[in-house]
């Protein structure tokens, strides 16, 4: 993990204690002649074109608790017949305290990602064990519990996914 990332922060121009990709070393200086010149380092980033469409599902997960989450997800598609493309993709998971119909963001889904959007406990239309209301006690323990069970079930058993998962928002 550290030599991806010092790696990285090599590529993008920015010296790590002068330590390079594959041992070599570089300085912000000589990262910088080889790129144009702008404000940021390593020069310009323009992100990939996008690969996929998107379809989006509505899906509720219940905790171990018994209370219900609801999940937006949305899967990549393929570009011709709008459905699911088949494979396996990394998943981008994102907890919403606020309502349960925000939804995925295409620019993800169409680079690639499977990006899930979960309600947090006593929010949109989220439920107690019981099928009535709880509370949103945002940032509890409960809250937390949440998160690894949603990691948890979205790299395992959310179909699609490739295992890997990565928090936004």
């Amino acid at each position: 993990m550290t030599a991806t990332v010092v790696a990285g922060l090599a590529l993008a121009g920015i010296a790590v204690d002068g330590v390079a990709e594959a041992g070599s070393t570089t300085s912000a200086s000589a990262a910088s002649a080889s790129s144009p010149s702008t404000a940021w380092p390593g020069g310009r980033w323009t992100p990939d074109t996008p690969k996929y469409g998107m379809v989006t599902e509505t899906v509720p997960m219940t905790m171990s608790d018994g209370a219900v989450l609801h999940l937006n997800i949305g899967y990549p598609a393929d570009m011709v017949t709008q459905k699911r493309a088949a494979g396996k993709f990394p998943v981008l998971l994102s907890q919403n305290p606020y309502t349960s119909s925000t939804q995925p963001l295409e620019f993800y889904v169409s680079r690639g990602y499977i990006y899930v959007v979960s309600e947090v406990r006593g929010s949109g239309e989220s439920s107690g064990p019981d099928g009535g209301p709880v509370a949103n006690e945002l940032f509890s323990p409960r809250q937390a519990q949440d998160g690894v069970e949603l990691v948890k079930r979205v790299s395992t058993k959310l179909p699609g996914s490739n295992g890997v998962v990565g928090l936004i928002g």
